[in-house]
């Protein structure tokens, strides 16, 4: 990324897109592995429960009333996985998804803009004004949603030399 170029700022823009769109990723997949492990854990559960339920063998390896209880925390597990997403102030990993995508555009397109030759001086000028602005606009949405973000994201990026002006 060449910063002395007339459209630096653009690129800038462009590059933190970039960044935040990762971030987002990074999280979705985070939280979709999440998912995934609890998914599994309940279908153990489940499958603890069904055992313990219908097979002799199994019940007694758990004593007395001890399929019970199996059956007992299966059950209530199952309420709460399917009563936990209405109390949820978590979003779902798809949100995460939803803004990486919508984000990583703002990148493609400012690149676009910048390379599009069928463009006069004035308009690419212009171009770039209303998607930097549109960028900009959505990158604090995504830092007032997400509060954590901003410090993820300045975690994961190279630390670069800006002519030591901060």
């Amino acid at each position: 990324m060449n910063h002395t170029t007339p459209f630096g700022s653009a690129e800038r823009i462009a590059d933190q897109c970039d960044r935040y769109a990762r971030e987002l990723a990074r999280t979705e997949t985070r939280r979709r592995r999440g998912q995934n492990a609890l998914r599994g854990l309940l279908t153990l559960l489940g499958i603890c429960a069904i055992l313990a339920t219908f097979v002799p063998s199994v019940r007694a390896l758990f004593g007395e009333g001890g399929s019970e209880r199996v059956a007992q925390i299966a059950a209530l597990a199952l309420i709460i996985s399917a009563l936990g997403p209405l109390f949820s102030t978590w979003d779902p990993p798809g949100r995460f998804h939803d803004y990486a995508h919508y984000i990583r555009s703002f990148h493609s397109k400012i690149h676009q803009a910048i390379e599009d030759h069928k463009l006069s001086d004035e308009q690419k000028h212009d171009s770039l004004r209303e998607l930097t602005a549109l960028a900009r606009s959505n990158l604090d949405d995504v830092k007032n949603k997400w509060e954590w973000i901003e410090d993820r994201v300045n975690a994961c990026s190279p630390k670069r030399s800006n002519g030591g002006t901060g």
